[in-house]
């Protein structure tokens, strides 16, 4: 649930910052995707549910990714993405997913909190 609202939370922010773009879609399909990955909690057990989780998280971080190179003007911000997800795909390698996707997000969060 807390996926599902925290992302339901982050489409009006991201919207309103990209509004007038001609990739604002990026800014509404990244919490999409997001919301799928939240109503596959059961991913470990059930194996289209693992399959959609997979397939939404990989979307919500390419869509992020997206966002912030193309509308987020943060360009520094992508550089400790890079080193923070870098660093902790090679630490913790047995959930390397999970971590990308956190330093993802913890990023994008960022640049919506100093724009």
């Amino acid at each position: 649930m807390v996926t599902i609202a925290s992302a339901l939370l982050m489409v009006p922010v991201l919207l309103e910052k990209s509004d007038g773009s001609n990739l604002q879609f990026t800014g509404f399909l990244a919490p999409v995707a997001l919301v799928l990955v939240g109503i596959t909690p059961q991913y470990n057990i059930d194996k289209f549910q693992w399959w959609l989780h997979q397939l939404g998280a990989w979307l919500a971080v390419l869509f992020v990714v997206l966002y912030m190179i193309f509308i987020g003007k943060s360009f520094i911000w992508m550089v400790i993405f890079v080193t923070i997800a870098g660093g902790l795909t090679i630490w913790k390698s047995t959930h390397w997913m999970l971590w990308f996707e956190t330093a993802v997000y913890a990023c994008i969060y960022t640049v919506l909190l100093t724009w």
